[in-house]
């Protein structure tokens, strides 16, 4: 059975593989930093951002908050798919509040 987590990393890695067609050749899990292991620099944040609020249907997806969150990390790995896939799961849930309240 598919957890929302497994759907989520699918979900991610299928955007990441939009962004930088490198990331279909990777070995790609949880710990994996889509920073210093997958090479992704600002500019493909920026496509990334967009990618993933279009695979999700998030309206506003906040890298700047994962951005800054995972900065201040004062140990390795940063910026891991774990991290990024868990901010997604709260947009997800998140989302599904406001459409339930609304």
């Amino acid at each position: 059975m598919q957890t929302l987590q497994n759907t989520v990393f699918e979900k991610v890695r299928k955007a990441l593989e939009r962004v930088d067609a490198r990331v279909v050749a990777a070995q790609v899990n949880l710990d994996t930093s889509v920073v210093h292991d997958l090479g992704l620099d600002s500019l493909r944040f920026v496509d990334l951002t967009i990618a993933l609020e279009e695979a999700l249907n998030i309206g506003e997806f906040p890298i700047q908050e994962w951005h800054d969150a995972e900065s201040t990390l004062a140990s390795e790995p940063r910026f891991t798919m774990g991290s990024l896939v868990a901010l997604c799961i709260r947009c997800i849930d998140e989302r599904s509040e406001k459409e339930n309240d609304g």
